[in-house]
């Protein structure tokens, strides 16, 4: 008996906690004061009116509070939970309490329109609907993960763990008690959408539009007010010329607007965490779709470049996919066009603009994703777009290598001062596809042409031609050697007397040279006086050496022989000798240093010194 009584108060209680409207109950009444109630109801002659009164036509404060919360949300009476459980009404709430009539409340009048008001949808509408689809993913996660059901939250109220105030505090919440009965419905699988919602796996057939058409209003209208973005275009599948191999479709819609959205576009979605903002932007398709361009470009160049080594096809492949020329293509499919970011176009202009060749990776990377292993298609579309370029570096692998001296050459030959090659721009370039043209011109005539990547290597590749152009060549050498020919005897003519004034200019310094030589010495060289001691206490000066040899060319006209060799301790020995006689015998570890030593003796022996520098050029001999 007891286990059912037990069992029914449990089931009691369970209802009383779950039933919705447990927690709307009202058990006091709320009464008007008679000061107010008085002076605002005077018309209908009651001096006090209450909501338990027998007045069927007053309002009383709580009908006014029940209309106010349902019709504004910024209303004070909307937590009246949260408020004491008799609050006393405002009293500017008192004063618009006119008569019985509901439709008297002057801030409840609402205006009358003939007809329904269209209903506007704008950019703010959709990321709204966006963010709000979020939360509610997140929310309904939330409540299945941590929610308890009812048979849980009994046990939690019974727990002796919880104080009475929190157990209190659980009970009477309302949003609570929701959850709990909706995680019970749930785990009943009697709300399997929550799964759909979360999984974003909500399908609709043929049947529900039918149906909702019947239901719908059809007068309703819509009025769309989505920002006009002049700049998004489609594509060209084909180039803007209309000269390029179609470009593979992609058939999934999601991914092909990846491509095509940059990380600037959906950075400012704060409500999504890393992972989900990683699939709506095109950095990942770009890096895939670098590798798979990497790896199929490699493919055709090695089938098409039979001859080359590693190395030449590196830089072949370079030149291929490097970003200025994946920027033409882009460009030609109208990628530029159709990306969507919230960078400033001039600002990208005025850069290198890698962000469209990017987004041709991206296009690539997109297509790997879809053709999974058999990227066939991919492959025989690249060849396709590929092959004007190909042929163009076929023709510069045969081509001549080019000759930086060229230029000198030619001017060389033919060049004058009053007349010298000229190289003219013919064509202007684009360092990609189309190349420059450049003519050397030789008195307006031209005599070579060149064509090349850069203006500089095509001028050389005009020169070059110049120089193999041997008519025109003789042409403009006999007309430089007619007009060179009296300038270049005059020149020889001015030569020959410079020379000749030159002559005579040593022939007297010769003569003035003899006549201020000494006289014959009174005595020969004391060779006996050498070779002479040396003081390794000495210091040794560095500029000894050339000191010595400064003053033995004056005096004597000759210089100072060093001779090195070295010990078994590997300790360099040094002989100077001067005219023959060996001065002296240094050693030292350092060569330098043993020369300077040397050099520093016979400076600091003047005797031996002078015996040494005696002159015997005598003006009888030298006569």
């Amino acid at each position: 008996m007891n286990n059912v009584v037990g069992k029914k108060k449990s089931s009691q209680w369970l209802y009383s906690l779950f039933n919705p409207f447990h927690l709307n109950t009202i058990q006091t009444p709320r009464t008007i004061p008679t000061e107010y109630s008085m002076k605002d109801m005077s018309s209908t002659g009651n001096t006090n009116t209450t909501e338990t009164g027998q007045n069927e036509n007053s309002l009383t404060s709580l009908d006014l509070e029940s209309s106010i919360s349902s019709s504004s949300s910024s209303s004070p009476l909307r937590s009246s939970k949260r408020s004491s459980p008799n609050p006393e009404p405002s009293f500017q709430k008192r004063t618009k309490l006119v008569n019985s009539k509901f439709d008297e409340v002057s801030i409840l009048h609402e205006p009358l329109f003939d007809k329904s008001l269209p209903k506007n949808f704008n950019i703010l509408d959709i990321n709204k609907i966006e963010y709000a689809i979020k939360n509610l993913q997140k929310s309904i996660n939330t409540i299945i993960e941590i929610t308890p059901d009812i048979i849980e939250f009994k046990k939690l109220n019974e727990s002796n763990d919880i104080n009475n105030g929190r157990k209190l505090q659980i009970t009477n919440n309302e949003l609570i008690s929701l959850s709990s009965r909706l995680k019970t419905l749930y785990k009943l699988k009697k709300i399997p959408i929550f799964d759909n919602i979360i999984n974003s796996n909500i399908e609709l057939n043929e049947e529900d539009i039918e149906n909702l058409e019947k239901i719908s209003n059809l007068n309703d209208s819509i009025i769309v007010k989505l920002p006009k973005n002049e700049t998004i275009s489609n594509i060209n599948i084909k180039g803007i010329k209309n000269n390029l191999p179609e470009l593979p479709k992609i058939n999934d819609n999601k991914l092909f607007e990846r491509v095509f959205t940059h990380k600037s576009f959906v950075n400012n979605k704060n409500y999504l965490n890393n992972s989900e903002l990683l699939k709506l932007h095109n950095e990942r398709l770009e890096f895939l779709g670098d590798s798979i361009l990497n790896n199929l470009v490699t493919l055709i160049i090695f089938k098409e470049f039979n001859n080359c080594n590693e190395g030449e096809l590196s830089k072949i492949r370079a030149s291929l996919i490097c970003n200025k020329t994946l920027l033409k293509f882009a460009y030609e499919y109208g990628f530029d066009t159709r990306l969507k970011s919230f960078i400033n176009k001039e600002a990208i202009k005025s850069g290198d603009q890698k962000i469209y060749a990017d987004v041709f990776e991206a296009y690539i990377g997109a297509l790997g994703i879809e053709r999974g292993n058999d990227l066939k298609e991919v492959q025989d579309w690249l060849i396709k777009l590929f092959e004007p370029l190909i042929f163009e570096l076929k023709k510069d692998l045969n081509k001549e290598p080019l000759d930086n001296n060229a230029k000198s050459e030619l001017y060389s030959l033919i060049g004058r001062t009053d007349m010298h090659p000229q190289y003219k721009v013919i064509e202007e370039g684009d360092g990609v596809e189309k190349k420059f043209i450049v003519s050397c011109m030789m008195n307006g005539e031209e005599i070579g042409k060149g064509v090349e990547k850069s203006i500089k290597d095509a001028g050389i590749r005009a020169a070059m031609e110049a120089l193999k152009n041997k008519e025109m060549l003789g042409k403009y050498f006999l007309e430089r050697q007619k007009i060179e020919k009296p300038v270049k005897q005059e020149r020889m003519k001015r030569e020959l007397m410079k020379k000749e004034a030159r002559l005579k200019e040593m022939e007297q310094e010769r003569i003035n040279e003899k006549s201020n030589l000494p006289s014959t010495p009174p005595s020969p060289i004391r060779t006996d006086m050498f070779p002479i001691k040396v003081d390794l206490q000495a210091p040794i000066d560095s500029d000894s050496k050339g000191e010595l040899y400064g003053l033995i060319g004056r005096k004597i006209g000759d210089k100072p022989e060093y001779i090195n060799c070295t010990d078994s301790e590997g300790n360099f020995i040094t002989e100077l000798r001067i005219r023959g006689i060996l001065i002296c015998t240094t050693t030292d570890r350092s060569k330098k240093k043993s020369m300077a030593r040397a050099a520093s003796t016979l400076l600091n022996n003047k005797p031996a010194l002078e015996q040494i520098c005696k002159d015997f050029r005598t003006k009888d001999k030298a006569m």
